[in-house]
């Protein structure tokens, strides 16, 4: 009895100790630019793209 007990103590540690999932990769992304305080349209459209932009370039998509 004490040995069924064992391994299935076993069992489930080693159920715990499964391999852990593999490491996100770290992005060098700036940090987001900021919208003056009373924008014209000009400034909004820019800052739109530059937004665009800095998504496509932390997410590894080549321009």
């Amino acid at each position: 009895m004490t040995r069924a007990a064992a391994l299935v103590l076993l069992a489930v540690l080693q159920g715990c100790a499964g391999p852990s999932s593999p490491p996100v990769p770290t992005r060098d992304c700036p940090a987001l630019p900021t919208l003056p305080a009373n924008p014209t349209l000009a400034q909004r459209g820019q800052h739109t793209e530059a937004l665009v932009a800095l998504y496509l370039r932390c997410a590894g998509v080549n321009q």
